[in-house]
């Protein structure tokens, strides 16, 4: 539903080849990275040279407030002759109804973003653009809002493009995405599969943490000893302690315990090679600093800049 192609913008350097967006789409990079620039010139709001198509209109959500300030929220809704009833109904929808007749200084921050939302998906745009929508809305409902946002859109067989800094909170939602660093087009495919597989340090580290091991690292875990470095994410460790099932050696020791309300963030250090390692495991596991234990892990990953240490 957009075709890129030989994308420049002199603003924040962008430059994209070739890039074909046809389903709920995520951007992600650093801050200053092009995200917002990529967006507006899908929109029309900055010049740029090579080729934008879309197919049918575009509206966008700022993380900036759209709405006027001296009119009721009801009064701001209205504004382009939208589908009335369809607006009440997305009001409803949203849980917004209640602000109607208040003017946007009585609203909150996230209530105002919701209805911003509410007035772009209101047009008949095929593609809706929004860079970091969720700003100012309580973490509880994150979530909540963008499922109820792309099931209404995917129902309608239109599509998201969406700026985030916080992966975490699209995780599960959306398939795709896009990254961007210094302006350049480093990766475009499906989410769980850059999570699992980054094709950088730099990517790797901007899912969150994760560990190298080394084929000296890997002597400490009998099962893989003879195989490849690989990295692996702190969920991906498995932690046992006595009694054992089975005859089973203890492999490192217990340096530090975070509890991050579900699950605890687990420091450790390998036997051998004196390697720290970051593990997850659930919270009502009860582990102790100092304490002997046997680490393994379920599942690895060996990207290329990983095999090739």
């Amino acid at each position: 539903m957009i075709q890129i192609e030989n994308l420049k913008s002199k603003i924040g350097n962008l430059q994209i080849d070739n890039l074909h967006l046809k389903e709920h789409t995520v951007i992600a990079g650093p801050s200053g990275s092009g995200k917002t620039t990529l967006l507006k010139c899908i929109k029309g709001s900055y010049q740029y040279e090579g080729k934008i198509l879309t197919d049918g209109e575009v509206s966008a959500v700022w993380h900036e407030s759209q709405l006027l300030p001296n009119l009721t929220i009801n009064e701001n809704l209205k504004i382009g002759g939208y589908n009335i009833s369809y607006i009440q109904e997305m009001c409803s929808l949203f849980k917004v109804t209640h602000t109607l007749y208040k003017y946007p200084h009585e609203c909150s921050c996230g209530e105002q973003q919701r209805i911003n939302i509410i007035k772009s998906i209101s047009t008949p745009s095929k593609v809706i653009l929004l860079d970091e929508p969720m700003q100012g809305i309580d973490p509880i409902l994150v979530r909540k809002t963008l499922k109820t946002l792309l099931n209404e859109l995917t129902s309608q067989k239109r599509i998201v493009i969406m700026v985030t800094h916080e992966l975490y909170q699209i995780y599960g939602m959306f398939n795709k995405a896009i990254f961007l660093k210094g302006g350049e087009l480093v990766a475009y495919d499906d989410l769980r599969s850059l999570y699992d597989y980054p094709l950088s340090p730099w990517m790797a580290n901007f899912f969150g943490t994760y560990t190298i091991l080394d084929k000296g690292d890997l002597k400490n875990f009998d099962l893989h000893s003879n195989e490849d470095s690989c990295l692996v994410r702190p969920e991906w460790f498995k932690i046992k302690v006595p009694p054992f099932k089975r005859l089973t050696k203890f492999n490192a020791t217990v340096t530090g315990i975070q509890w991050h309300g579900s699950h605890n963030r687990v420091s450790l250090v390998l036997d051998n090679t004196k390697k720290p390692l970051a593990a997850e495991v659930y919270a009502d596991i009860v582990l102790h600093k100092g304490q002997r234990v046997y680490v393994n892990f379920k599942k690895c990953a060996r990207p290329d800049w990983v095999r090739s240490r």
